[in-house]
């Protein structure tokens, strides 16, 4: 009976360590995501005509938030962008989700020469990595107020001036090729004028299990095993 009691204790061990991730089991390799450390860790760029700013200013939820803005543009595209690089190997990863909070404050129409223009948005959050054939890409995901010609696919439409908060699905299953490198993190506005916020941007990386700690459960059951069929005997 002892016997029996104690294979049926190994086997739910083994178990709930083979199938159970604990929730705290993250890497979080973006540094001042919550911008209270400034910019730092950030490189402003930026393209095109206008006046373009990414400032670190003190409102948010709570505490600071980077600005993207550009204006005067006119009606030419252009870019405004806030960088970081990273460089995180997530090859294995069970799992791989990017989330920011986002406002948009204000955006201009869209150029209607650009079709489909699913990347010219006030706000993008964008992740760069290198893929499982060794190819750059990226993962993006746009934010506007008011929609033009090709808002179609991974964007999401939100009220002027309120935070929204996003998370990504698994990137690690979401995307046609699969992260393996991660190397860099974005914030930043496309368009003609616009003006948004970004705090709180994350990464989370669900880290692999300890082999260690698996195995020594699973050692745990050939003498186990044994010992039942002996008594059985």
């Amino acid at each position: 009976m002892k016997a029996h009691y104690a294979l049926l204790t190994a086997i739910a061990l083994l178990l709930s360590g083979l199938l159970a991730i604990p929730a705290a089991a993250y890497i979080f390799p973006v540094l001042n995501g919550d911008y209270e450390d400034g910019q730092n860790h950030w490189t402003a760029h930026s393209y095109g005509p206008g006046t373009h700013q990414t400032a670190v200013i003190l409102q948010g939820i709570p505490g600071s938030n980077i600005d993207i803005l550009n204006q005067g543009a006119g009606e030419v595209i252009n870019w405004t962008s806030a960088f970081q690089t990273l460089d995180q190997d997530v090859t294995g990863a069970p799992c791989l989700y990017i989330s920011s909070d986002v406002r948009v404050i204000s955006q201009t129409n869209i150029s209607p020469l650009h079709e489909p223009c699913d990347f010219e948005f006030p706000a993008v959050l964008r992740l760069h990595y290198i893929d499982d054939i060794g190819h750059p890409r990226m993962y993006m995901h746009g934010f506007y107020l008011q929609a033009t010609l090709g808002h179609v696919t991974d964007s999401t439409k939100v009220t002027a001036s309120e935070w929204y908060h996003f998370t990504s699905p698994d990137l690690m299953t979401y995307l046609p090729f699969t992260p393996e490198h991660l190397t860099g993190v974005e914030v930043l506005g496309v368009g003609w004028d616009y003006h948004s916020q970004f705090d709180n941007v994350e990464i989370r990386i669900c880290q692999i299990p300890e082999a260690s700690s698996l195995i020594g459960l699973a050692a745990l059951l050939p003498g186990l095993l044994i010992t039942r069929f002996r008594r059985r005997l």
